[in-house]
């Protein structure tokens, strides 16, 4: 596997990012911007560490999309809408993932493909506007078969204000903490406590 070393920020906006190998910024914050990740590889987030990833609102063509697996142990934080991950997502038992409408984001969105979204550690939906925006967890594609799958040591916690939506299935096995009304909202989806 790949690590970048030094404790600098790696910053990439508007860019087709290929990962053939194993990677990890190491301890250097990562923040894609309108970045589309594809290869053969796989991103590690480590304990220590952040990811931030956005969708530039109200940009037409952009899109943030994570087409490896990942692996959070860290810090990661997701925001705007349009944001598609086609490879596994694990949220590890010392990360946490943040999706959050913030500043002049009225909205985020996860959007799943074929893989699970796993989470073993803490996440949060939250609205950090103070305003009736959305925040949501969903399919690509009405044909595709994610799911967000809630391990013994996870949490989610689903704070207060505007719409929280979860369409597409649920296992869960942890605690889930409901600030905010939630809809589960995915016909004929299988949502298991």
């Amino acid at each position: 596997g790949a690590t970048l070393t030094g404790g600098g920020a790696i910053n990439l906006t508007f860019l087709a990012l290929t990962l053939q190998d194993a990677y990890s910024p190491g301890t250097s914050p990562l923040s894609l911007v309108d970045i589309a990740v594809a290869g053969t590889g796989s991103l590690t987030i480590p304990n220590g560490s952040t990811l931030f990833m956005q969708r530039r609102n109200g940009v037409a063509g952009n899109l943030s999309r994570m087409g490896v697996p990942c692996s959070n142990a860290g810090a990661m934080t997701i925001q705007s809408f349009g944001n598609e991950f086609t490879g596994a997502v694990t949220n590890q038992a010392t990360g946490s993932l943040t999706l959050e409408a913030a500043g002049t984001l009225t909205s985020a969105y996860i959007h799943l493909a074929d893989n699970n979204l796993v989470n073993h550690g803490l996440m949060t939906l939250q609205d950090t506007i103070a305003g009736a925006n959305t925040v949501e967890i969903s399919l690509v594609n009405s044909a595709d078969t994610g799911r967000l799958v809630n391990e013994p040591t996870g949490t989610i916690n689903v704070e207060p204000g505007g719409t929280r939506n979860i369409t597409l299935g649920v296992d869960n096995n942890g605690e889930w903490n409901l600030n905010s009304a939630t809809g589960l909202t995915r016909f004929g989806a299988t949502y298991t406590n």
